[in-house]
This record gives structure tokens, C-alpha cells and sequence, in this order.
């Protein structure tokens, strides 16, 4: 008896103290490229644009909640796109248009709680040379700051609603490269340095050195800025402390509570990170990698992301993963790299570089299929492959003797093949995932 209770007082510690393993990003919904995206509380919005008409969806981020539709307004001209933003208290959404005959173009925003009904803030406004419209708005607890452009100089400037006040209109520098706000406090960038202001007193807080070929700018309310330049550099500047460069390879740097968030730029070309910067400079990747995202969203706790051409979410303390969970998304990810045209060789194979971007065990699997870039018909049989997550292999590809002809006929005339390689992943599931590449081959 003894010995029972030894054995599973042992097997219990061991359970205990075993590694857990890491969760994966939820997997929401397959969106396109053009779908804009925020958090709301345990929520995700998502607008889309089907002709006129704009929509947003809401997603829970429980499993097993319903979804709904929370907002749908048909646009007051053609080609409509939209911008929507959100806190747990508040939604709202900015649609631009171009009118039937002149295509001039046309602002219209919608605000209300994150579950509806949102209704109109003012009339549509035309944009001119003079006149404003909306163009994406800052959603900061029950308040709301909107971004509006004209098509003159200068062009940019914000307007504050608050609860109880009259919309108050936040004016920059002519000189100004781009602003953010945040709490009471409005930055904005020029050529020589970036200047953090109150907006409702007007006394200046923060003056910095401007970053070289400054391209992105971010404000948390207590002051702290994050500036990313041209070449990739991040830097934190912290009220009363010096600045603080965080990596050289990032783009779109964001505060998310006391961390940041950021894109990392490819160690290898094409292929992309999340990371997340914590409050004591450690920089460690977050999410999965993917050689189709450029957009996030952060409210602090989660990050809501689009990647291989879905929407992702995930806790901002969870660690990288190699693949989403099991949804609405394929989990796998490959990635041909078009560094310089594929020469087919005397043995009439082709050869190709593809990497295993992202993948649930065991890794990629899946098919390739050269195809020529204008017809129905294949260049070579279906080619098999199966690759490590995170690892690279060459394929060797080789053509019928059709598709020979074609590769000869077409460089003789134009001077290449110009080819779609055309791949499909197999999830462990079963679920296929059809990709495209495009390249060009040649014979020499």
C-alpha cells in the first residue's frame, strides 16, 4: 500500500512540474487583405466592404459564442473602404467613398457601443483642399479621437469627443510629418524633432532629437514615445530616462500597456515576425511567422493579427508558436523565395527553394505544380514535398517534355517563362491550403 501511495504521490509531482505546452494563436476568420480589424473587450471586430455596402462582424474570443453582425450602412459612394476601431466600451468606424461623377472622395463615421446600434456623426463631408473628412479614429476608453484629411497643406489634424464636451479640434505644425495621441497628450514629428504637447493646456512636456528618416510614431498617455526610422531602427523614449533602441529590424512599432509591439523584418527575404518588447528591453517573437502580414492591433492584453491571410488572436504574454490552433485557418505556411529567375538545367529540372514557414507537426506537406503563368495547362506533374517547420528544402522539379517546348518557346520569344508554382499544404486534419508563387524561368 506503501508503495501505491509512493508511486502516485511521484507520477502527481511529476504532472505537476512538467512543461506545459505552449497554446496556440486562436484562429478566427479567413479575411482578405483589404479587411480592417479591432479588439473590443473579449471581442474582435472585423469590417468588411461588399460593394457598397460596409459590414462589421463580431467574433467572440470565447469558443463556442456566437457571432453577429453589429453594424451594415450602405456607403455614400462607390469603392468604399473602412477603417474600424474599438475599446471595450466604445466602436467606431470610418469609411471613405468616391462620388458616382466627380470621384471626389467622401468621409462618413459611425460610433457606438461595441455591440450596436453605432449611428452617424455628422453628415458626409467631401474632401477638398480646405475641407476635412475622416480617415481612422483612436479609440481611448469612452473616448474618441478621429483623424481627418484634406487635400491641402496642411493636411492632418485630430478632433476629440469626449462625454459631455463639444468635439474639440487638435491642430498641428505645418511642418508637422505625422502625429498620435493619446490621453491628454498630442506628439507629432518634424524633420529636426519630435515635440509631446498637452493638448488642453498647450504647455510642451517632451522635446526630442527626430529620429533619422523617421516613419512611425506611437504615444502612451504618461508621455513614453516609440520611433521607428527608415532603416528598421525602434527606439523607446521614456519621460526622464535616455532613449532606448530596441532592435534595428522593425517596422510599425505600437505600445500595447507597458509592452510594444512591433514587425520584425526577415532574417530571411519575405518571411516576417511578430515581437513583443518588454517593460525591461527583452525583445522575444510572439505569434507565427508568416510571409503575409502587415497589420496588428493590441489592446494591452491580446493581440489580434493578420497572417497567411486570417485573423489571429492570442494573449500578449504567450510565446511564439509554429503554427495557429485548429479553426477557421490553415496552419500551414509555405514560402518560395524569388531572388532571381529559376534556370531550367540540361536535365530539364528546375530547381526551387521553398521554406517551411509555419506548420502543425509534422511539418509542411503537401504537393507543387508548375503551371505557365497564362495557361490552364501544367509545365510538370505534381512534385511532393515535405519540410521541417522553420527549415528550407530544394526541389527538383522536372518538366514534361511538353512543358520543355513551352519553357523553350517562351524564352525565345520574350526572353523567359514567366511561371505560377503553384503549391498545396495538407494540415494533419486533412485540410488543404492552395497557394500561388510567381516567378520566371528561363533556358540558356
Amino acid at each position: 500500500m506503501r508503495r501505491l501511495q509512493l508511486a502516485l504521490t511521484t507520477i502527481a509531482l511529476t504532472l505537476a512540474f512538467a512543461p506545459q505546452a505552449a497554446a496556440a494563436p486562436q484562429s478566427l476568420a479567413r479575411v482578405p487583405e483589404d479587411t480592417s480589424f479591432a479588439l473590443a473587450g473579449d471581442a474582435a471586430l472585423l469590417s468588411r466592404t461588399p460593394g457598397r455596402t460596409v459590414r462589421v462582424d463580431r467574433l467572440p474570443l470565447i469558443a463556442g459564442a456566437p457571432r453577429s453582425t453589429v453594424f451594415r450602412q450602405e456607403s455614400a459612394g462607390l469603392g468604399a473602404s473602412a477603417i474600424v476601431s474599438a475599446s471595450d466600451q466604445l466602436a467606431a468606424i470610418a469609411v471613405l467613398s468616391a462620388e458616382r461623377r466627380t470621384f471626389r472622395l467622401i468621409g462618413e463615421e459611425f460610433a457606438g457601443p461595441p455591440l450596436g446600434p453605432w449611428t452617424a456623426l455628422g453628415a458626409p463631408r467631401k474632401l477638398g483642399r480646405t475641407r476635412f473628412g475622416p480617415v481612422f479614429h483612436d479609440v481611448d476608453g469612452n473616448r474618441l479621437f478621429t483623424a481627418e484629411l484634406s487635400l491641402g497643406t496642411p493636411n492632418v489634424r485630430w478632433v476629440v469627443r469626449e462625454p459631455g464636451a463639444q468635439p474639440r479640434t487638435l491642430r498641428t505644425p505645418r511642418n508637422a510629418i505625422m502625429s498620435a495621441v493619446a490621453g491628454d497628450l498630442l506628439a507629432y514629428a518634424t524633420a529636426t524633432a519630435v515635440i509631446v504637447e498637452n493638448w488642453r493646456t498647450g504647455a510642451q512636456v517632451g522635446r526630442y532629437p527626430a529620429p533619422d528618416d523617421v516613419r512611425w510614431l506611437d504615444l502612451r498617455a504618461d508621455g513614453a514615445l516609440v520611433t521607428a526610422d527608415g532603416d528598421g531602427t525602434i527606439v523607446e523614449r521614456l519621460p526622464g530616462a535616455a532613449p532606448r533602441r530596441l532592435t534595428r529590424r522593425g517596422v510599425g512599432p505600437a505600445f500595447a500597456g507597458d509592452r510594444i509591439v512591433f514587425i520584425g523584418r526577415p532574417s530571411r527575404a519575405g518571411v516576417v515576425s511578430l515581437y513583443v518588447a518588454e517593460p525591461d528591453g527583452r525583445v522575444r517573437p510572439f505569434g507565427v511567422p508568416s510571409a503575409d502580414l502587415t497589420e496588428f492591433v493590441s489592446d494591452g492584453q491580446r493581440v489580434l493579427w493578420r497572417g497567411n491571410g486570417c485573423l489571429l488572436a492570442a494573449p500578449i504574454t504567450d510565446p511564439a508558436a509554429d503554427a495557429p490552433d485548429v479553426g477557421a485557418c490553415p496552419r500551414g505556411e509555405v514560402y518560395v523565395p524569388d531572388e532571381y529567375s529559376r534556370r531550367v538545367m540540361r536535365d530539364r529540372r528546375v530547381r526551387f527553394r521553398m521554406q517551411c514557414i509555419a506548420a502543425a507537426p509534422p511539418g509542411c506537406r503537401g504537393t507543387l505544380t508548375l503551371l505557365p503563368a497564362f495557361r490552364a495547362s501544367r509545365l510538370a506533374k505534381p512534385h511532393r514535398f515535405h519540410i521541417a517547420v522553420g527549415r528550407r528544402a530544394h526541389l527538383s522539379v522536372p518538366l514534361t517534355r511538353r512543358g520543355y517546348k513551352a519553357v523553350v518557346r517562351s524564352n525565345r520569344q520574350i526572353g523567359g517563362a514567366p511561371v505560377n508554382v503553384r503549391t498545396v499544404t495538407v494540415d494533419p486534419d486533412g485540410r488543404r491550403h492552395l497557394q500561388l508563387h510567381h516567378l520566371v524561368i528561363d533556358v540558356r
